[in-house]
């Protein structure tokens, strides 16, 4: 596999998928600047599934990661998505080696809640399901310079929350980001989680709301209640 003659290949066929008027209207999505060629993510992800159909015999787990990086490199919003979603076809292999890559990634080239969110939830979570000693880590995450490593310290547990995994350690670091109370995006990501482990266990958020109920963001509080019975949210 030609890395470079790929990524090219990949850029010139989304381009040729792009839409002027969807890239004008994704940006209304961000407040961050970003460079959209035009396609919604439904395309890339069916552009990447006939992509894997052509490559699946000659490309590994390694190759997959460094595409990945080159198509961040790019500079496109839409790119990277195609690269991460050929990356989770690997999920079997992740370990604690594919976990420091994912985190250089967060510190490198994440710049927007979407690319944060997908790379969270499809690559690190998995990662840390199937080796949970990781999660240790990532306890240092909450207290970063960088916005989308706090959010990410808290969003790689989305798809575990509802399932009734790592509630102590989801508890724990949804109180460490309670200190942070600048940032609406971290905000909006501990609500969101606190929401997804009120599914599986009600008393647990509504216990951790009640404790700190002085210090949750009013968007952290809102997310956290979305699915709460309105007899429940009494004195909070």
């Amino acid at each position: 596999m030609n890395q470079k003659k790929l990524v090219l290949r990949i850029g010139k066929t989304l381009q040729q998928k792009a839409s002027p008027k969807i890239a004008a209207g994704s940006k209304h999505y961000f407040k961050e600047t970003i460079q959209p060629r035009g396609i919604k993510l439904p395309a890339v992800r069916a552009f990447e599934k006939e992509l894997w159909k052509e490559l699946k015999n000659e490309i590994d787990l390694k190759q997959a990661l460094g595409l990945t990086e080159a198509l961040f490199e790019t500079g496109y919003m839409e790119d990277p998505f195609l690269g991460m979603g050929m990356v989770r076809r690997f999920e079997k292999e992740f370990d604690a080696k594919t976990f420091s890559r994912f985190e250089k990634w967060v510190d490198r080239y994440i710049t927007n809640w979407a690319h944060c969110d997908d790379l969270c939830a499809h690559l690190i979570a998995p990662t840390i399901k199937q080796n949970p000693v990781l999660v240790k880590k990532m306890q240092k995450w909450p207290f970063s310079p960088n916005r989308w490593k706090r959010r990410a310290s808290i969003v790689s547990f989305v798809p575990l929350a509802g399932k009734g995994l790592f509630e102590k350690e989801i508890v724990e670091t949804a109180e460490k980001l309670l200190s942070d109370q600048e940032d609406d995006l971290v905000h909006k990501g501990n609500g969101w989680v606190l929401r997804e482990l009120g599914k599986h266990n009600q008393k647990r958020l509504l216990a951790f709301l009640k404790k700190h109920r002085s210090r949750i963001p009013r968007v952290t509080m809102r997310y956290a209640l979305e699915r709460t019975p309105k007899h429940l949210k009494k004195g909070l």
